[in-house]
C-alpha cells in the first residue's frame, strides 16, 4: 500500500557545521528537523579528520511567512 501524503515524513535543513579543511571552507555536518519533531545530522566528512572546536555552528533560517519548523 503507497504512504499518503498524511504520512510522509519530510524535513528541512535547520543547522549546519562549517569548518576549514586544507584552506578550503567546507560543510561538515548538516542537521535536518523532520514533520515528526525528531532532528537527524548527516555527516558529508569523515568527523574524526575534523578537530570540533574549529566548526562554527550556522543556523538556516526558515523560509519568510512559514512555521518555526518551516515544513
Amino acid at each position: 500500500m503507497a504512504n499518503s501524503p498524511q504520512t510522509w515524513k519530510r524535513a528541512v535543513p535547520v543547522r549546519e557545521g562549517v569548518g576549514y579543511v586544507d584552506g578550503a571552507r567546507v560543510i561538515a555536518w548538516r542537521e535536518y528537523r523532520w514533520n515528526t519533531g525528531e532532528i537527524s545530522r548527516i555527516w558529508f566528512l569523515d568527523a574524526t579528520d575534523l578537530d570540533h572546536r574549529m566548526i562554527d555552528i550556522v543556523e538556516i533560517a526558515t523560509h519568510p511567512g512559514s512555521d518555526d519548523t518551516g515544513l
